[in-house]
């Protein structure tokens, strides 16, 4: 099978939108003000923003559970910016007052915990999930939120890092206050394959200072984030340059910066995300008692390379990825 090749420094950082058939699921979606009966109390509202990665995801976790015979109904968020309107998806929910609601996006969650506090709560897409309130501070909803991150695990990444370039030992991974946990966990899951997980802080407005930190210490390469605090258009180009200048692997958390330089990246697809929150959804509403974590990823992780990069970092993969690896990069 040919694999994709790409420009190296195209630098659009763009997510891909993703197709939504809305068309043919004119009996799932609804607009906040015409909700489904509200005395249908086992109906799943599916609360999500409007980005379309989040819409994609609750698609597939709707379609999921029409497939086990679970009714459900996609109620689509305005936006934040628009009070009135948040204000009035707030009071169809407390009227309605589903027993589960799934809630795609950090808006969806936090209005979800907020209206219904006898609700379960199953929340996915949620970028460094460990982090978020509903994990962080879930003995304060009595243990009755659980979800998919939005992300690979931890364990997940370092173990495919480890299986391509075997010789890594120590990297480093930029963090701020907002991702203190999630770099925390990445240091968790190091320790059982020998790789030493490096935090360093960037302060606000001081990348370039945490750049020059990350210089003066020894270390295989760079794991990314996506903390939306200090990564940036320009940021990232930073640090895809400083890791071809010093011959170092930039591992990414998306196609897209695997397509601008990286060296390579992993994520999950909202589709898949929404398939596996909809397997908790299930758990909840047939009173299954196997112990569910608040915080699960998606069993189905994607990866990529990139060939030029590999090749300007002198580092091989060739022998070590398999067809399901992505490959970017024009042909030497």
């Amino acid at each position: 099978m040919p694999r994709p090749r790409r420009h190296l420094f195209a630098l659009r950082f763009k997510f891909s939108a993703i197709a939504v058939c809305l068309a043919t699921m004119a009996d799932t979606w609804t607009h906040p003000s015409r909700g489904e009966d509200p005395g249908d109390r086992t109906t799943v509202t599916i609360l999500t923003g409007s980005n379309e990665r989040y819409k994609s995801a609750a698609v597939a976790l709707s379609e999921s559970l029409r497939q086990s015979g679970m009714a459900n109904s996609i109620m689509e968020l305005p936006s934040p910016r628009d009070k009135n309107a948040i204000e009035s998806v707030r009071k169809q929910l407390g009227r309605e007052s589903p027993r589960i609601v799934a809630a795609s996006g950090e808006q969806a969650v936090n209005l979800a915990l907020n209206t219904l506090p006898k609700a379960k709560i199953v929340w996915f897409m949620l970028p460094n999930a460990a982090d978020a309130r509903c994990v962080a501070e879930a003995h304060k909803f009595g243990n009755r939120a659980a979800g998919v991150a939005a992300d690979p695990s931890p364990s997940d990444r370092l173990a495919w890092i480890k299986h391509v370039v075997p010789g890594t030992q120590r990297l480093v991974l930029l963090h701020s206050s907002a991702t203190e946990r999630v770099f925390a966990s990445f240091v968790e899951a190091g320790k059982s394959i020998g790789v030493e997980v490096v935090g360093i802080s960037v302060a606000t407005g001081g990348f370039g200072e945490a750049l020059k930190t990350v210089a003066s210490k020894p270390c295989d390469g760079v794991l990314m984030i996506p903390d939306a605090k200090f990564y940036n258009s320009g940021t990232i180009q930073e640090l895809i340059l400083w890791g071809l200048r010093n011959k170092k692997p930039i591992w990414a958390f998306s196609p897209n910066l695997v397509k601008a330089g990286a060296f390579g990246g992993q994520w999950a697809e909202p589709t898949d995300v929404g398939l596996a929150a909809a397997k908790i959804v299930k758990s909840i509403s047939s009173a299954e008692r196997a112990d569910r974590s608040a915080l699960n990823y998606s069993s189905v992780v994607k990866s990529a390379v990139n060939s030029n990069t590999a090749e300007r970092i002198n580092v091989s993969f060739e022998d070590r990825i398999d067809q399901n690896v992505t490959v970017f990069g024009d042909a030497p």
